[in-house]
């Protein structure tokens, strides 16, 4: 332009800046949050915080997973970023726990009319206490389902699914929806090797304790034992050998009704010779009955 006097001229020029978003979810936070503005090559460090009893759960910077991570830095911003953290509740587990009933070793008497098996386990615990804890019961190596239960005590019947004179292992694990933990031991039991028939006689009410002559005998392979109940009693019913050694247990302190009661015993691997079977019964009144009778197997 025709310039005929002195002029001035100023510029001004503009440090491009981008935004980045800061979300999180319930159970913590991100500083800074919100919407904040990065100016352009600049770095921008976020700091990521759960609340007390939570755990950062996902890190997630331009919708990609970052690792777990405490803090998160923009390096040289040129461009809008968005970054997100989500929380999850800090879990506590379960605590460890231990096998009951039946005991390590124990056997288990066989009945051809099946009976139900009952397994109890201590409790577990979980500091957590809006936590429900679920137990699972497993037999390895068996094809009998797991039974899953809140309870630390189950009853099944599972005795048809039983093989005589054969170890099985037993243990439960235990879950709060989160993690599970095992039992600290896996414990094992034996089934007899005899099958019981077991069957109660209707009408006569005994009015006092007696135990009576099995029959047949001599017997080969199964005889009858008979046997008064006056009142409702712990029975513990056994057969020895000549030489006072038990050979088989057949009721191991049982909770039975007052009445008339029958057993079948079925030898199963004796040998010919004399035995004897002992009744030991134990009266709601206290009383304790004891008798002892003789027969003769022939093979």
């Amino acid at each position: 332009m025709n310039v005929t006097a002195n002029h001035t001229i100023h510029a001004a020029f503009a440090i491009n800046s981008y935004q980045i978003g800061a979300t999180a979810g319930a159970g913590g936070t991100i500083t800074p949050s919100g919407t904040v503005a990065a100016v352009y090559g600049s770095d921008m460090e976020f700091a990521i915080a759960p609340n007390a009893g939570y755990r950062l759960a996902d890190l997630l910077v331009d919708n990609l997973h970052v690792d777990s991570t405490t803090s998160y830095t923009f390096n040289n911003v040129t461009a809008n970023h968005t970054i997100a953290a989500s929380f999850a509740l800090l879990n506590h587990l379960p605590s460890a726990f231990t096998l009951a009933e039946p005991a390590d070793g124990d056997s288990i008497q066989l009945y051809t009319n099946p009976k139900p098996v009952t397994f109890k386990w201590h409790p577990s615990s979980d500091a957590d206490v809006a936590d429900t804890l679920e137990y699972t019961l497993s037999f390895p190596g068996t094809s009998i389902e797991d039974t899953t239960v809140r309870d630390t005590t189950v009853t099944l019947d599972i005795m048809e699914a039983l093989t005589p004179n054969t170890v099985y292992h037993w243990t439960v694990r235990v879950t709060d929806g989160h993690a599970t933990v095992a039992a600290t031991d896996t414990f094992t039991f034996r089934t007899s090797t005899i099958v019981l028939a077991v069957k109660e006689k209707k009408g006569r009410i005994p009015t006092e304790y007696a135990l009576y002559q099995n029959y047949p005998n001599p017997f080969n392979p199964s005889t009858t034992i008979e046997f008064d109940l006056p009142q409702e009693s712990k029975v513990t019913l056994a057969v020895y050998n000549l030489l006072g050694q038990e050979v088989e247990r057949v009721y191991s302190g049982e909770e039975m009704q007052m009445g008339v009661q029958t057993v079948v015993f079925n030898e199963d691997g004796l040998t010919t010779g004399v035995y004897f079977y002992r009744i030991v019964a134990e009266g709601v009144n206290g009383k304790t009955f004891t008798s002892v009778r003789r027969m003769l197997l022939v093979k």
